[in-house]
Formats: structure tokens, C-alpha cells, sequence
């Protein structure tokens, strides 16, 4: 694996609980070196032989394994030697990557929304003004350029829809557009599942989403990690 000097890399134990954070000094074909893991200002230090867990960062992806500590080096600075591993997991930053996720919003749809500039109007202030409009709803996954969502009424595709969620990776108001739907039939009766694209959806709002889908998605790696 060819590994980039001073990328960041997490350490964590089988057990998962974290080590620390260090950064990448060296590699060669059968090892890569790293510096003192810190965790909140705090040295940690490392015993040759024990297994840990690593999620190395490139700019666009994540890479999990595991390996073995094989020594301590001491050139003006300490380096732990780690063992190349045999293989890794990745994860790709891309904005198209749908995670699972259940929220529960609201919405309001028609013509008109399309129109609305919601920038300039807090979402408290939508919330009283169309509070005879909005509709409840649960979200079922969500990328850096739509969300999907179970509805209880049939919109056609095309509708415009602006919907108002207060959620870590969203807080606030978003608009789209049914771009695709599907009948599901359950114990609660006919429900549809549509797929919305995301308009006028700035850069800020699109890098904080991808951040938080990347960040989940690094959690779910540090859970698999054998």
C-alpha cells in the first residue's frame, strides 16, 4: 500500500476504543512508520506485537485495517515500525454515495416553491407560515445530491418539494424535485418512496452533508476492522 507522508491516520484497539491520532512519517514495501499517536493532548505509546486498528486518510477516501506493531525506531524522533497490511477496506468521498439513514422531517410541495427564496427566511418563520401545510415524513437515505424519503401521498415527478429538517448533517431548509417514485404496500397501508434532487443546493450545505455521510461511514469501518 503506498501511503503519503504526514496523511493522517487514526489508531484504535481490537476492542475498539480509540488510541489516538498520528500521522504517516515513512513507508517502504513491508512497513510504513508513524509517529507518537495523541489523543486530547495525550501521548500514547505502543507495544511491538500488539494488533491495531488503522483508518488512514487520503483526500477522497478512507482506508481501514489492520496490522502489527513490529518495533520502535529512534532517528532525532520516536517512529513505530507497522507492518504493510495484507488488506484494507476503502471508502470513497464522493457525493453520490447514499447512507441509510431515517429522519424525521416535513415537507410542503407545488408550483410555487420553486419560487420561494427560503435563504433569507429562518425555518422557524417557514414553519409558522405554512404551518397548515406541511406534511410529515421519513427519510431513507441521503447523498450529497438528494434524499430519499416515505410519503404518504402520490406526487407526480416533477413536483417541487422544500423540506424542513433539523438534523445534525442538515439544519434547515432544502428544495428538490420527485426525480423518481415507487408504491410500497405494508401493515400501515399504501405508501410511496420517492427519490428528490437537490436544487439550489450551495457548496457549504453540500460539503457539510458529504462530510457528515463520510464521518458515518468512517464509523461503520472502525466496526468492521477484524
Amino acid at each position: 500500500m503506498d501511503f503519503v507522508i504526514n496523511n493522517k491516520v487514526e489508531l484504535y484497539s481490537m476492542d475498539k476504543k480509540r488510541i489516538g491520532i498520528t500521522l504517516i512519517q515513512d513507508s517502504d514495501e513491508k512497513y510504513f512508520f508513524i509517529g507518537i499517536p495523541l489523543e486530547k493532548g495525550v501521548r500514547r505509546s505502543l507495544e511491538p506485537g500488539n494488533k491495531i486498528k488503522f483508518i488512514y486518510y487520503e483526500e477522497n477516501r478512507l482506508y481501514a485495517f489492520s496490522s502489527l506493531v513490529e518495533g520502535v525506531g529512534k532517528e532525532n524522533i520516536i517512529l513505530y515500525k507497522i507492518r504493510q497490511p495484507e488488506s484494507f477496506e476503502v471508502v470513497q468521498r464522493r457525493e453520490e454515495f447514499r447512507l441509510p439513514i431515517v429522519i424525521e422531517m416535513k415537507y410542503i410541495h407545488g408550483k410555487s416553491i420553486g419560487n420561494i427564496d427560503f435563504k433569507n427566511i429562518g425555518i422557524e418563520m417557514v414553519e409558522e407560515r405554512f404551518k397548515d401545510d406541511l406534511i410529515d415524513c421519513l427519510s431513507v437515505d441521503l447523498s450529497g445530491r438528494g434524499i430519499g424519503l416515505i410519503i404518504d401521498e402520490n406526487l407526480p415527478l416533477g413536483e417541487n418539494l422544500a423540506l424542513m429538517i433539523r438534523h445534525p448533517a442538515i439544519n434547515g431548509i432544502l428544495k428538490g424535485q420527485i426525480v423518481h417514485k415507487t408504491k410500497l404496500f405494508g401493515k400501515n397501508g399504501l405508501k410511496y418512496r420517492i427519490g428528490v434532487s437537490f436544487h439550489e443546493l450551495d457548496y457549504g450545505t453540500k460539503e457539510k452533508i458529504v462530510g457528515y455521510i463520510f464521518r458515518k461511514m468512517r464509523e461503520q469501518l472502525k466496526n468492521r476492522i477484524e
